[in-house]
């Protein structure tokens, strides 16, 4: 018996590595329901997933893809590769975040309607219309609140909220 204590061991591992890897997508959602987030359906593993019709306080955010690297759970950081779209535009970016609370955006490609962020609790001022677009090197957020930028953002079409409704241009 004792000669096969190591293949039993083997075995065990084995079937501890597979459920792991295998974990369905529905644990985020678990995830994104605590920050308001919710989404029609998801497909795929905790590692590699998508949410579908992803929306915050009845608004709809997009279709949200992403891939979860396991070397970053090593360094105890939860990293990968995010891409949301909509019909109206996209945003892909490399993430980190950490135990510390700091969430790290990096090589962030964009261009949004500035009306999506009005259903997010991000603390942005509702109303205004227009386009986001432009690339982000780096972003630091601590504690919910930037805390370092690097890269260029443009505003186009703004216009502010009504009753107003003034076309205020871009920059």
């Amino acid at each position: 018996m004792k000669r096969y204590g190591w293949l039993v061991a083997l075995g065990l591992g084995a079937v501890a590595v597979f459920a792991l890897l295998t974990l369905p997508a529905t644990l985020i959602g678990k995830q994104l329901r605590q920050f308001g987030l919710d989404a029609t359906a998801y497909q795929g593993s905790v590692w590699s997933g998508e949410a579908r019709n992803l929306g915050a306080n009845g608004s709809s955010i997009g279709d949200l893809r992403w891939k979860i690297s396991p070397f970053g759970l090593l360094r105890a950081r939860l990293s990968g590769h995010l891409l949301l779209t909509r019909a109206d535009g996209s945003l892909e970016t490399d993430f980190e975040a950490g135990l510390s609370g700091k969430l790290r955006l990096r090589s962030a490609e964009l261009s949004l309607p500035l009306s999506m962020f009005d259903s997010l609790p991000i603390g942005v001022p509702s109303g205004w219309r227009g386009q986001i677009s432009g690339t982000i090197e780096e972003l630091l957020i601590v504690d919910g609140w930037p805390a370092e930028l690097t890269g260029n953002l443009n505003l186009d079409s703004l216009t502010a909220p009504p009753p107003r409704n003034a076309q205020v241009g871009s920059f």
